[in-house]
């Protein structure tokens, strides 16, 4: 059966609230090309998932890429660690009054300031995260194969097609070869 070097698969899975989208995209290509592109979450899963495509293609440009859906769940959040920015504030009016400095200490300066903000990432159990990721990695490889499956015997219909009329055509020719030969 001949399969097409083109494909296309897609499937998705959730962790907790978080939903997430596995993306196959197959080109032709002359040799196995595997390119792996995961959120920081689930980086742990390279190995794992360019183990699974390259078991699955034998040749081609394989792209395997794993996004945040849409919407799809908590996004990160910003932590304030007030008692750190006390600290900084109550330095800073110590300085000024010591000195003689103005007391310009504003709020974006404050908040850039080491320990005071920092954007907290959302973190999901990593057991949980493969456990989920892979199954729905495995599903779209096989729709990426499907879609090449189909796309392979659509090009062998009309390569058949294609080859009956050539054989059409070399018989008519050759049915003519007589009259040819007779005219020269």
């Amino acid at each position: 059966m001949i399969h097409s070097m083109t494909g296309f698969g897609r499937a998705g899975f959730e962790v907790g609230v978080v939903r997430f989208d596995v993306e196959v995209r197959c080109l032709n290509s002359r040799h196995l090309d595997v390119s792996v592109r995961l959120p920081r979450l689930l980086a742990a899963c390279e190995g794992e998932l360019r183990a699974l495509v390259q078991k699955g293609f034998a040749r081609g440009k394989a792209d395997l890429s794993v996004t945040l859906a849409a919407g799809a769940g908590p996004l990160p959040r910003l932590e304030l660690d007030l008692e750190a920015a006390a600290q900084y504030v109550e330095a800073a009016r110590g300085l000024a009054e010591k000195h003689g400095l103005a007391r310009n200490l504003g709020v974006a300066e404050l908040l850039a300031l080491p320990s005071v903000a920092r954007v907290v990432e959302l973190e999901l159990a990593p057991d949980a995260l493969r456990d989920a990721l892979l199954p729905a990695a495995r599903q779209a490889l096989a729709n990426a194969q499907a879609m090449r499956s189909v796309e392979g015997a659509t090009l062998d219909r009309e390569l058949r097609g294609r080859l009956e009329h050539v054989v059409t055509l070399a018989a008519a020719l050759e049915e003519r070869a007589g009259l040819v030969q007779a005219a020269v």
